[in-house]
């Protein structure tokens, strides 16, 4: 042992012939150590990587979601136009079968018109032919 500034200082040699400052208990915890934490480090690592690879999946996902839901708004505006333009075709359709109506009792009225003048056109070809 040697004295420096009133610390003791343990100098010893190894199995393997390394010399050592710290006795061979306190060297062997100190290994101990560093390998714990040497796997600990690698568990962390592993678990960053794990985490990253999570988060891309997430990512890959998140991008899916959000195509398939502007399709999904996309479609749901294509079914509000075609409601829509049922609607106005379902009115344009309805005002034409309103004109057409108008323009059959116009024709059917211009008919009785017709048959009465031509009923009296008979009547009075049958009175000069007497």
């Amino acid at each position: 042992k040697m004295g420096d500034a009133g610390r003791d200082v343990t100098i010893s040699f190894d199995d393997d012939g390394n010399l050592r400052v710290l006795d061979h208990e306190k060297f062997s915890k100190t290994v101990a150590l560093r390998d714990e934490c040497s796997g600990f480090s690698n568990k962390v690592s592993d678990f960053n990587d794990a985490v990253q690879t999570f988060v891309q999946v997430l990512d890959a996902q998140a991008k899916v979601i959000e195509k398939e839901k502007l399709k999904a708004i996309g479609q749901r505006n294509l079914v509000d136009s075609e409601i829509e333009t049922r609607k106005q075709k379902a009115k344009q359709a309805k005002t034409m079968i309103l004109e057409r109506e108008a323009e059959l009792e116009r024709l059917m009225a211009q008919v009785k018109s017709l048959e009465k003048v031509e009923a009296e056109q008979l009547a009075l070809i049958e009175k000069l032919s007497n």
